[in-house]
């Protein structure tokens, strides 16, 4: 009998997180960054609270996140002319420059871990997560 997908899932993430942290720490961003880095690049002009939900980080500490992203040059926080109480967030040049980089080096390592899986198979996979992620 084959392993339960969580299981099978779990080990997966824990190997991918382990071959990611040096990734990070060696372009100066947290886990915690990455992600939120990644959700401003996907949607943006989010609002600091839209953000929060959609990085799945408690709006207090995404806030110290957002101030020290912002103070390294990596965001722009400004404040919405339809609403004046709603801050949006967006990367700037330097976020755009840092994010992609990161992702490369993130993707050359998901290539060498999956390395054992012809190319298509690669594909599929990262298709087939996406799709069962977006069903949510």
């Amino acid at each position: 009998m084959s392993a339960d997908l969580g299981a099978l899932l779990r080990r997966l993430l824990d190997e991918i997180v382990e071959r990611e942290t040096p990734i990070l720490r060696e372009r100066g961003l947290s886990m915690w960054e990455y992600v939120v880095l990644t959700a401003i690049a996907s949607s943006p002009g989010l609002s600091q609270s839209d953000l929060a939900e959609r990085s799945r980080r408690d709006a207090t500490r995404l806030i110290r996140h957002l101030d020290d992203l912002a103070e390294r040059g990596l965001i722009v926080r400004a404040v919405d002319a339809g609403d004046r109480r709603r801050r949006t967030v967006e990367l700037s040049p330097a976020g755009v420059e840092l994010l992609a980089a990161t992702r490369r080096d993130i993707r050359r390592m998901e290539d060498a871990l999956l390395s054992a899986l012809p190319e298509h198979d690669r594909d599929a996979l990262r298709t087939s997560l996406e799709a069962v992620t977006r069903a949510e």
